[in-house]
């Protein structure tokens, strides 16, 4: 009877191994496709920002090539121009160029 119950046991414990082999590479095949996925997350996400790092290139260049066409409104610091159409800045005090003479002898003092 004791023989029997030992055999019993180590049956037991024999599937038992065996049960705990299969879930064991269960989890060890869900670790490397979770591996894959993280990988391919953090692929898809460098390329999202690579993307939007050259959209906002795009954008920096387009702004300053139409500041440059004259589409954008000037910086502030920039606004008055002579007869000529040349910008001229502000004094160094920051105030307006109205009262300092005409404009051509304001683009004298501050050429470009």
């Amino acid at each position: 009877m004791i023989e029997h119950k030992n055999e019993e046991i180590m049956m037991k414990h024999s599937e038992l191994l065996e049960q705990l082999t299969v879930k064991r590479g269960e989890i060890a095949e869900s670790h490397v496709s979770l591996a894959r996925e993280r990988i391919m997350v953090a692929h898809t996400f460098g390329q999202i920002s690579n993307r939007l790092d050259a959209i906002e290139q795009n954008q920096r260049a387009a702004q300053e090539a139409d500041l440059g066409n004259g589409l954008l409104p000037a910086p502030a610091v920039c606004r008055k121009t002579n007869r000529q159409g040349h910008m001229v800045p502000p004094l160094p005090d920051g105030s307006a160029n109205r009262q300092q003479g005409s404009y051509n002898q304001l683009e004298l003092k501050f050429p470009l």
